[in-house]
């Protein structure tokens, strides 16, 4: 899953503008800067299941509020920049669509899903959709109660507002969402409010 999320964002170097007015700079030469270690990657797949579980069943605000103790948790442990809570974005919203079966992975003869399609012949490229499952009373039980221990052991939600889509599938987060101080720190790829004299 972070070869496909990987794969969606633009070659290059791409801007995106948060709500705040900042501007993010993605530099897809500089992968460690945007990507995160698979242990905390593993994390997200793992919240991004519960999403999905919650959306198969129906449970429109545990599936929300999943998603949002997810991102709440990511900018509370200020661990990351402002690119890597995109990419965790992006991540979980990749794992959703991939395991709703909105999502097709494509996996090479090698068994790499990072490939030049065009330079493989058709007949070698196997595609993987998942198959839908039903959500049973037995598992919105139990999808609900897991969403609600996720939140309820996690930052308050507050501070997770309105996350939405923005360009490539970006989140665009309001200014109380990114991590507080990388602006004054200078992060590198950020462009922080200038001060007034």
């Amino acid at each position: 899953m972070m070869e496909d999320t990987w794969a969606q964002i633009p070659d290059g170097v791409t801007k995106v503008t948060l709500i705040s007015g900042r501007t993010l700079v993605f530099d897809k030469r500089k992968r460690n800067e945007i990507e995160i270690p698979f242990a905390a990657a593993r994390e997200v797949v793992i919240a991004a299941y519960r999403t999905y579980e919650a959306q198969l069943c129906g449970l429109l605000e545990e599936q929300v509020a999943n998603r949002d103790s997810l991102m709440a948790r990511e900018r509370a442990s200020n661990r990351w920049t402002e690119q890597q809570l995109q990419y965790i974005h992006l991540l979980h919203r990749t794992v959703l669509m991939f395991t709703a079966g909105q999502r097709e992975r494509k996996i090479g003869p090698d068994g790499s899903a990072n490939l030049k399609w065009s330079e493989i012949p058709p007949d070698q490229i196997k595609v993987e959709k998942l198959p839908q499952p039903t959500c049973s009373e037995e598992r919105r039980r139990r999808v609900k109660e897991a969403v609600a221990a996720y939140v309820k052991s996690g930052p308050p939600l507050e501070t997770a507002k309105a996350i939405t889509p923005g360009p490539g599938g970006f989140a665009v987060l309001p200014q109380s969402a990114v991590a507080p101080a990388s602006a004054d720190k200078g992060v590198a790829g950020t462009t922080g409010d200038k001060k007034k004299k």
